[in-house]
């Protein structure tokens, strides 16, 4: 795999965003608001602090989370 492709490559989320957590598990469904990004540490790959209503936090994969839809007026 050529790496170079992945230098500098942004993260899928930002500090603020409202994200759902996706991936099976206990925390499936879950709303949270992304409070930390951590850069790829040599494996290409972000991960994400997740604060959740209920006061915990969790740290996700990308692939663990889709943005939360606003919903439409």
């Amino acid at each position: 795999m050529d790496s170079r492709k992945f230098v500098g490559r942004m993260p899928r989320f930002k500090v603020g965003d409202e994200v759902v957590v996706v991936c099976p598990g206990a925390d499936r469904g879950k709303l949270g608001i992304v409070i930390y990004v951590t850069d790829h540490l040599g494996d290409f790959v972000h991960r994400y602090h997740v604060q959740f209503a209920d006061g915990t936090s969790r740290k996700c994969f990308g692939f663990e989370l889709e943005a939360a839809l606003a919903e439409s007026a």
